[in-house]
């Protein structure tokens, strides 16, 4: 396997991992686990897609799908990785300390390092915990852990939003 084709394997595991979490994702020295039907990888032009049936593992991390793309650039850092299916989707488990798991489904998931964003697109959702949010497109910043989602360009929908109170603190006196 070339240079080139280790860097998109690796950028796969690294991508998914941090679009999944943010903080606390698997190290990207962990193996990563990529199964598929199929895989093409253009070197040259910096482009790995997988496609069949994909499943990808890498630590606490799992994430499935009918294709995944990753864009790497001519020195093999990942640029960008688009998964989708119907739906695509990825699991993060806790890690000693936390209680909840990270979930999150759409028919397209795209991660931009650079930018430390993850884009849901098409009857989206993530959830952490009891906490969900639903729309056709979430946008997830996780470097400021801030959320936003809007009906996407068709509009008409609206954002469906469940925040469930935190167990075991104390209510206020009313």
């Amino acid at each position: 396997m070339g240079r080139g084709a280790e860097s998109l394997l690796a950028g796969a595991g690294l991508a998914l991992a941090l679009a999944a979490t943010g903080v606390g994702a698997a190290p990207p020295d962990e193996p990563v686990h990529v199964e598929a039907d199929r895989a093409e990888l253009d070197e040259r032009r910096g482009i790995g897609v997988y496609t069949g049936r994909v499943r990808l593992r890498q630590g606490r991390l799992q994430a499935a799908g009918a294709r995944l793309t990753l864009h790497t650039d001519a020195e093999g850092r990942l640029v960008r990785a688009v998964l989708t299916g119907a739906p695509a989707t990825c699991r993060r488990a806790p890690v000693a300390g936390e209680k909840r798991a990270m979930e999150c489904r759409a028919r397209r998931l795209e991660f931009y390092p650079a930018q430390d964003r993850l884009v849901l697109t098409g009857a989206a959702e993530l959830r952490q915990g009891p906490n969900l949010f639903r729309s056709e497109h979430i946008v997830y910043d996780l470097a400021r852990e801030l959320v936003q989602a809007d009906p996407g360009a068709a509009g008409g929908g609206r954002v469906r939003v469940t925040i469930e109170p935190r167990r075991g603190q104390e209510r206020a006196p009313q």
